[in-house]
């Protein structure tokens, strides 16, 4: 098991979050709303508001948290599983999910585990773990 790299591609996946969101605060612009005047001071002020919806801001928000997000996830939820961890204890609310389906986030975690981890674990073998039934990659739960 590389679980080495795995720990390298969640930090790696951690940084490439906060930088894109630093780089969203770049596109974020004052616009001129109006000027008025002070009524102590006679001076005239300006009226400014914050612009969000630069179409690069958007872009690199839409990468940031559909993309980005998503997959540290996985990754996290990857390396719990090769370490043996429960899910229950991962995850304060285990979501639900419908008998027979296994949506497209637990796809990418099967992804990572058979990358870093097995190669010969099983999808359902995730199913199980993230249900509680099975402790960790090779051991069932005892019962």
């Amino acid at each position: 098991m590389r679980l080495a790299e795995l720990r390298i591609k969640i930090c790696t996946l951690a940084f490439e979050g906060g930088c894109i969101h630093r780089h969203e605060k770049r596109y974020m612009r004052r616009v001129l709303v109006k000027e008025v005047r002070n009524a102590q001071t006679g001076l005239m002020e300006q009226r400014f508001r914050i612009v969000r919806n630069s179409p690069v801001r958007l872009s690199l928000r839409d990468h940031r948290k559909e993309v980005v997000r998503p997959e540290a996830r996985a990754a996290q939820l990857a390396l719990a599983f090769l370490r043996g961890r429960p899910y229950a204890e991962l995850e304060a609310k285990c979501h639900p999910v419908s008998i027979g389906e296994f949506h497209a986030h637990w796809k990418r975690v099967h992804k990572n585990v058979v990358e870093f981890g097995d190669p010969g674990i099983k999808p359902e073998t995730l199913e199980l773990w993230r249900k509680g039934l099975v402790n960790s990659v090779a051991e069932p739960k005892a019962a």
